[in-house]
C-alpha cells in the first residue's frame, strides 16, 4: 500500500509528501454465534504539501487504483504561504484478517 501511495504521489507534481507514518491496529467485530473475530486495521497517516487540484488528482488515482482503501480523515488547511502550499493530512487504511498483511 505504501509504494502504491508513493508512486501515485511522485505523479502529481503539485503535491509534496512531507511525513509518512505507518500503523496498524486490531479491531474486534463481536459476533453473536461465535467467538469474537479479529480484523486487522492497517493504514498509513500521510502529510502534503500542495494545492486543492493536485490533491483532487491525487485523490482520484487512489480510488481509481483497485485497492479498497477506506478514508479516515482528511485535513486542508492553507495558510499565510497560500492556496499552491496548503497543508493535508490523510489517513488511509485497509482491513484485513493477517496482523502482518501489506507489510505496514
Amino acid at each position: 500500500m505504501q509504494k502504491l501511495l508513493e508512486d501515485l504521489l511522485r505523479r502529481q507534481s503539485g503535491l509534496r509528501l512531507v511525513e509518512l507514518q505507518s500503523f496498524s491496529a486490531p479491531l474486534s467485530l463481536p459476533d453473536a454465534q461465535q467467538a469474537p473475530s479479529v480484523l486487522y486495521r492497517h493504514g498509513l497517516r500521510l502529510t502534503l504539501e500542495g494545492g486543492y487540484f493536485d490533491l483532487l488528482a491525487y485523490l482520484q488515482a487512489v480510488q481509481a487504483s483497485g485497492w479498497q482503501l477506506h478514508w479516515n480523515s482528511l485535513d486542508y488547511r492553507v495558510g499565510e504561504a497560500g492556496p499552491g502550499k496548503a497543508s493535508i493530512r490523510l489517513e488511509l487504511y485497509t482491513l484485513s484478517r493477517h496482523a502482518g498483511w501489506l507489510g505496514v
